[in-house]
């Protein structure tokens, strides 16, 4: 039959993932000239041999075009208001004042043992984040292979992983590939105890700078309609279904006009969300992340007097970090570090009496009371009983 039934590729993958030039162009590049909602890849198909039909695709890209930009900071000022811009700058002086943080870009170089870690540690933060609002992430199914392919991807300067470590533990990572001079972020991830300093942001305003810095001219940050992706982008585009058919042979045609119209069904049924539905119904049989713990949480104290501050016995010890009750708060005391401004390297954690803590930085104070799992079935099984 024709090309149509041997060739069904998604061209971004083609070029990004697999390095695959498809056989069928005979010219693709990067357009500067062309207007914002178009693919910026240009593409030239072999006309005298085959016929194309282009249907949008109900799917939009994000991505920032960086030509005439400086710097990061420069583009905050084109991109947002005042109380936007404001509000992304204080995630990172609080992340950076607060936690021990830094950022690092692996390209080019990594030990293996390291990036086998990273790749753990992405694959464990999109699956949490993805179970707790009861879907699947796209890429799940075809993990093993991306993780075997991009450590040489890396090593070739064809990927790179982006990562914010604290204390040497990466909280937000992004893999990329690298085309030229475009970045395109692929699959990005955070760790949710960490929410509350807006990682997303930064991860985005810390690759921006690399990308001006390394004279990069478009950073992609793909497919899907993300609200903070949204706000950064100044560069919109649809993706588009290209059906190439040969001129010749009747049969290449029929074979052809139906898939035209599989497609545009198929675009049309997602256009009014039926798609959706059955996406919904398999949600409710994903396993949900299991609640082990409520906590009831006082308001943040200011310390008036010294007397306020806790006298510990000589059986209360300060909690340890590597324990499985430092875990169990740690999103909260974060959280605590954010809305204080306090540094963790000043705060002690006392535990007063069993599932009871109590956050100490230098000027402020906060306690939490941990309701065991068992505690909260019998609260449930209560309201059922009555």
């Amino acid at each position: 039959m024709g090309l149509i039934h041997r060739c069904k590729q998604g061209l971004f993958m083609l070029l990004h993932r697999y390095r695959q030039w498809p056989h069928y162009l005979s010219e693709l590049k990067y357009d500067p000239g062309q207007t914002p909602l178009l693919q910026y890849f240009n593409c030239r198909i072999e006309e005298e041999k085959l016929l194309i039909q282009k249907i949008k695709h109900h799917n939009w890209g994000y991505a920032i075009k960086l030509n005439n930009c400086e710097s990061a900071r420069e583009y905050l000022r084109r991109q947002f208001n005042s109380t936007a811009r404001r509000t992304i700058l204080r995630y990172i002086k609080r992340l950076e004042h607060c936690l021990d943080i830094n950022y690092e870009l692996h390209f080019g170089e990594i030990e293996k043992d390291h990036y086998d870690n990273l790749m753990n540690r992405l694959h464990h933060m999109f699956v949490t984040r993805f179970n707790m609002k009861g879907e699947r992430h796209k890429e799940l199914p075809y993990w093993d292979q991306i993780r075997a392919n991009t450590f040489d991807q890396i090593k070739r300067k064809e990927a790179s992983l982006f990562v914010i470590y604290h204390d040497q533990k990466p909280i937000e990572i992004s893999l990329n590939y690298h085309l030229g001079k475009m970045l395109f972020s692929y699959i990005s991830s955070f760790d949710m105890d960490y929410a509350k300093f807006g990682l997303g942001h930064v991860e985005i305003f810390k690759q921006l700078e690399w990308c001006l810095n390394n004279d990069y001219i478009i950073y992609d940050m793909g497919v899907g309609g993300t609200d903070y992706k949204r706000r950064w982008s100044n560069y919109i585009y649809q993706f588009e279904h290209h059906i190439l058919y040969p001129r010749a042979g009747l049969l290449n045609r029929l074979a052809a006009y139906g898939e035209i119209f599989r497609v545009r069904l198929k675009e049309f049924v997602k256009s009014i969300g039926i798609n959706e539905i059955p996406q919904k119904f398999s949600s409710l049989r994903l396993p949900q992340k299991p609640i082990t713990q409520d906590l009831i949480i006082s308001p943040i104290h200011k310390f008036e007097e010294q007397k306020q501050r806790l006298l510990p016995t000589e059986q209360m010890k300060s909690l340890s970090k590597d324990s499985d009750s430092f875990q169990e708060i740690k999103k909260q005391l974060n959280n605590f570090l954010y809305s204080t401004q306090e540094q963790e390297k000043d705060i002690i954690i006392w535990q007063p009496e069993a599932n009871v803590f109590r956050i100490e930085g230098k000027e402020h104070y906060q306690l939490l009371e941990v309701i065991p799992e068992s505690e909260i079935n019998r609260k449930e099984n209560h309201k059922t009983a009555i």
